[in-house]
């Protein structure tokens, strides 16, 4: 097997809100495809198969390469688990972002993913990175899923999406419900209604992904908009339904706000909901939130502080010290959201207050501004 080749291109398709699609969601050069256009057997993508069965490094694939360059298991590592080696490509998962519409605005995120975002970013950075408020995946509206091994509904946040429970009805009138696998990420400040709840116990199974960062202040400040209390209603809700067909895991977004709490975080989680996985994922952008682009002191603090090995060996690659650009972003958002990191991660505050920046805000709107040309330009 090529050290490139993944099983996703050969078996899988996301598509983005704006209709952009590409091989999965962690790819990082998709293209837009006419919403009538068969986009698994594009040009574009025969293309990728071919050079990945030559051995060919493929632009776009960075993330998984980089999380394998630090020993950690990647999503190109699980594809080939679970499919292998696919001589006749076949779409057996369709991987959906509805739409952008979403009820928070989380620190890691964009106005590409919530439209919540845009009034921030204006503010932050003198634009708004979406070029619309709210984009709508129309490609979806198209798609037979009768032939899909798999469906993902990612956001935004689905349960928010009006057209999460169209879809559901599709599946519903196509008879494919208890013949398919239902994957679903959330943020769990939404009880699902109790039409959803129907179609939840009836799909083949079922894996839905809680996006949770933190507990109490520091969840809702990191995920702005969040009610905590109501979030700990829905999570003993999926708690109370699990079973040899449904399975929950706690995705936690590990980013510099709480990489020092993560140890603690996951105590909480597997004491309150020991049924519950538990996943570590890392933040890459905004690239000031990543755990790899710190000073070398704190990173050594953290390793004092924290023993999750999966964390550890991610923080041991080597990245670029972006702290003083995380901590002018860290301010500026701060006073847009009227809110303070001292009350969310006082660690974090007190270690800030010690740090001697280099750089000043114009130095970081210098940084953000080659963020958002690049960010842009993936749109």
């Amino acid at each position: 097997m090529s050290k490139t080749y993944c099983a996703y291109p050969f078996t899988n398709l996301y598509v983005a809100s704006d209709n952009k699609v590409s091989p999965c969601c962690n790819f990082l050069n998709p293209v837009y495809s006419n919403p009538l256009v068969d986009c698994f057997n594009e040009d574009w993508i025969k293309n990728i198969r071919s050079d990945m069965l030559k051995g060919k490094s493929i632009k776009g694939c960075e993330t998984c390469y980089n999380k394998e360059a630090a020993g950690i298991e990647s999503e190109r590592e699980q594809a080939n688990k679970e499919f292998g080696i696919v001589t006749d490509p076949k779409l057996l998962v369709l991987d959906l972002m509805l739409d952008n519409v979403c009820n928070l605005k989380c620190r890691m995120c964009n106005s590409g993913y919530s439209h919540n975002w845009g009034s921030d970013e204006l503010l932050l950075y003198g634009r708004v990175l979406s070029d619309k408020k709210y984009t709508s995946n129309t490609i979806v509206d198209n798609q037979d899923f009768r032939q899909l091994k798999r469906i993902v509904f990612q956001g935004g946040e689905p349960l928010y999406s009006p057209k999460f429970e169209i879809n559901l009805d599709k599946l519903n009138e196509q008879n494919t419900i208890e013949n398919i696998e239902l994957w679903l990420t959330t943020n769990a400040t939404i009880m699902p209604s109790e039409k959803t709840k129907a179609y939840i116990q009836r799909f083949k199974t079922v894996a839905i992904t809680v996006s949770l960062d933190g507990t109490d202040k520091l969840f809702e400040y990191i995920r702005k908009n969040a009610d905590f209390e109501k979030v700990k209603k829905v999570l003993d809700y999926y708690h109370s339904i699990i079973n040899d067909n449904i399975f929950i895991t706690i995705n936690h977004t590990v980013s510099v706000y709480n990489v020092n709490e993560v140890d603690r975080i996951q105590s909480y989680y597997q004491k309150h909901y020991p049924k519950f996985f538990f996943n570590e994922n890392f933040v890459n952008y905004p690239a000031e939130l990543n755990i790899q682009n710190t000073p070398e002191d704190f990173k050594k603090h953290i390793k004092s502080l924290i023993k999750n090995k999966r964390v550890l060996t991610y923080l041991n690659v080597d990245g670029e010290n972006f702290f003083d650009y995380f901590v002018h972003y860290t301010t500026q958002l701060d006073n847009i959201r009227k809110e303070s990191i001292k009350e969310a991660n006082p660690w974090l505050h007190n270690y800030i207050e010690q740090y001697k920046s280099n750089k000043t805000l114009d130095d970081a709107k210098d940084f953000w501004n080659k963020f958002i040309k690049m960010f842009t330009e993936e749109l």
